[in-house]
């Protein structure tokens, strides 16, 4: 495991780009290899294999590694957006689907995790070329014999974190689901979605958990601009005497003088995905720390879409610093070859723990508190249970203290 994260630690870190006398081959920078990580290539290979070999790849130009001189913050986001739509059939397959989502919540349990959300995409029915005449049902599932809804779709994965969290012994509170769709969207669209959101917390109520908008936030309308369906979907919910939660993306930008989020915390969102330009707006900061509003930071993401170069200097440092609430996240580890559902140990989230607690110098009571604060804002069915994982965590964490303190 030490082996491992160090080669994970140089290839996130090693920037080389230097062009040899004779010119000849340029050194394998980290863009090149984070741009042939971002391919379809060996995307379901056992990432500790990938992570080795890739490092021992023969030295390559820019040119023949990327197919393109430079890559910049704008190629990588999108390109990143197409590997969604090449994923979109293949991971609807419901045989698929079915193992991938079993083996993913089972190895956020053997990793300790004690809940988790994960994001599952509302498709309007006229968007993105589904639906056709903007009235047909969208398949959220399909397998040789028929097609499945989101409500469907829902049930399963409610089904298989159940059977996981039932064989944990009560060390596992589950996986709750976040509903989420595209800021490329049209407002009538979203509404849909936010209504397919309601619809689904009636339905599911433990393990419907909130809902979000995603999509690189430069290029794509802002988060103001569909302030009227997520007010109607907090107030709806508020009158039905239940708490939805907004859980947005926000601020995964370097733009200094982007507002996304402050429209976010304006509209009452009460976890906030990235928030790398935080720091862009101290006034809002101290508002943060002071309200309750909890941050997911994922900053493996953050590098490979060229947020930040180097992990050390990662947001995430200073806001320890300044007491703000934030849990590590990964993101997207699947589509840099670390992803859950593969049968590795050390997969999803291991990895951006590891370079968090190298990069930002962290201690053990660091890692307690910021472990600590994920699970404080995580959602829960009801507040007992957080409170019965909050007594498990503490126990777990002295445990893990006594087990690996040196002998006295």
């Amino acid at each position: 495991a030490t082996s491992l994260n160090k080669t994970v630690l140089v290839m996130m870190n090693n920037s080389s780009d230097d062009t040899d006398g004779g010119g000849g081959t340029d050194d394998f920078s980290v863009r090149d290899h984070l741009y042939q990580f971002l391919t379809f290539e060996g995307l379901w290979d056992n990432p500790t294999t990938k992570l080795r070999s890739i490092m021992q790849r023969p030295q390559l130009s820019s040119s023949s590694s990327a197919g393109i001189g430079y890559v910049s913050f704008w190629d990588i986001w999108k390109f990143f957006d197409t590997l969604f739509m090449r994923l979109n059939d293949a991971t609807k397959y419901k045989p698929l689907w079915m193992k991938l989502t079993r083996n993913m919540i089972k190895e956020l349990k053997d990793q300790g995790v004690q809940r988790a959300e994960v994001i599952m995409a509302c498709r309007a029915s006229s968007s993105f070329g589904d639906g056709g005449s903007g009235g047909d049902a969208v398949v959220a599932l399909y397998d040789e014999y028929q097609q499945y809804s989101i409500d469907d779709k829902v049930a399963l994965f409610q089904s298989l974190s159940t059977e996981v969290q039932q064989q944990s012994g009560g060390i596992f509170f589950g996986v709750g689901v976040v509903l989420a769709t595209h800021k490329a969207n049209t407002p009538q669209q979203v509404q849909q979605c936010v209504e397919q959101a309601w619809h689904l917390k009636q339905k599911f109520p433990d393990t419907m958990t909130g809902f979000d908008l995603f999509g690189q936030e430069d290029e794509q309308q802002s988060i103001g601009t569909f302030a009227e369906q997520l007010l109607w979907l907090r107030n709806t919910a508020h009158s039905g005497g239940v708490d939805m939660a907004l859980l947005l993306h926000a601020g995964e930008t370097f733009r200094w003088n982007s507002t996304t989020l402050i429209d976010a915390v304006a509209l009452g969102a009460s976890r906030l995905g990235h928030a790398f330009d935080i720091i862009n707006h101290p006034a809002l900061m101290q508002y943060i720390r002071t309200s309750g509003i909890s941050l997911d930071l994922c900053p493996i993401s953050n590098q490979v879409l060229f947020l930040e170069d180097n992990i050390a200097n990662h947001i995430g440092r200073v806001l320890l610093r300044h007491n703000i609430s934030f849990g590590i996240s990964p993101d997207d580890p699947a589509l840099w070859g670390i992803g859950y559902g593969s049968g590795d140990a050390s997969a999803g989230v291991v990895f951006d723990w590891t370079v968090a607690t190298v990069g930002w110098g962290l201690g053990l009571n660091c890692l307690k508190h910021i472990a600590a604060e994920g699970l404080k804002a995580s959602i829960f069915p009801n507040a007992t249970l957080k409170e019965q994982a909050l007594e498990v965590f503490d126990n777990s964490w002295k445990l893990w203290v006594d087990e690996h303190a040196p002998p006295t």
